[in-house]
């Protein structure tokens, strides 16, 4: 919920210095001003992947649910991508009706405020519910040893599962490859994902540029449940599917970048969602 709140008031605070034109009063402050207010921003919007995977965890941590983790994640990341559609057809409205620009800021600001009182109000630990899981019944279990060696008046708390330090996470086997990993695929992501429509308005109307940019987020969508599905078929060994999907990209990328200029609207759309399957895979 405060990483929504803080999102949502980000995008205000960029829509002002627009609005009163802070680089026209003063260039450096302007510059200054936006650049902070973009790190906050992604600062804040980096609260939101590791808390709902958290909670994922959470509730899908039955033997069941592990055997399908692939799966459940694929479907649930579809989310990230719909975000991704209607900041693209948000823009396109924007555009369509003339509206000033900055608009296409203040719609999704007022999205995130308003996703941020319903999220805020979501249950993250199942044992909250009376619920009670495999996971939930571990903890229990350990908190009853630790209660039977308390002294008479002392009490404890069942505050749910103890976070991990930073530390403590990378000293996990495979964390800190798997995050080098994932900052180069996220640089490979967010430059199709904001270049796209740049490039395709050299071919394409300021509208329909938006429009066939979002395909690229809707291949993204599959990708990530083909992917988790295939995943959990081999047995949860994520890596070499994941692997197999990026010697896939590479090839794709390879072409894009030889022949984008020349390739006709019939060959770029579909290679564009092919594109975004590999990489939400």
């Amino acid at each position: 919920g405060t990483g929504l709140y803080g999102s949502g008031a980000c995008l205000f605070l960029i829509t002002i210095a627009i609005i009163f034109d802070f680089e026209g009063l003063d260039e450096n402050y302007g510059n200054i001003f936006i650049l902070f207010v973009y790190f906050l921003f992604g600062f804040l919007q980096a609260t939101g992947g590791p808390v709902g995977t958290a909670v994922m965890g959470n509730w899908f941590s039955d033997a069941e649910s592990i055997k399908k983790r692939g799966l459940i994640f694929g479907l649930w990341t579809c989310h990230q991508y719909l975000g991704d559609i209607a900041a693209a057809f948000c823009t396109a409205f924007v555009l369509k009706v003339q509206l000033p620009y900055w608009w296409a800021l203040v719609f999704p600001a007022i999205a995130n405020i308003l996703w941020g009182f319903i999220t805020i109000r979501l249950v993250a630990d199942p044992a909250d519910m009376g619920i009670i899981t495999e996971e939930v019944r571990i903890r229990r279990a350990k908190q009853e040893e630790k209660r039977a060696a308390l002294a008479d008046g002392e009490t404890l708390e069942d505050n749910g599962p103890k976070p991990i330090s930073f530390i403590g996470a990378l000293q996990i086997p495979m964390v800190a490859q798997y995050a080098v990993a994932f900052g180069f695929f996220k640089l490979t992501n967010y430059v199709l994902f904001f270049w796209l429509p740049y490039f395709l308005e050299k071919n394409f109307e300021p509208i329909q540029a938006n429009l066939i940019a979002s395909l690229y987020s809707f291949g993204m969508m599959p990708g990530g449940i083909i992917v988790g599905s295939v995943s959990d078929i081999f047995g949860g060994r994520r890596a070499v599917v994941i692997g197999t999907f990026m010697g896939c990209l590479i090839i794709f990328l390879a072409i894009f970048a030889e022949c984008s200029e020349d390739l006709s609207a019939m060959l770029l759309l579909p290679m564009l969602a092919i594109m975004g399957l590999l990489v939400g895979g």
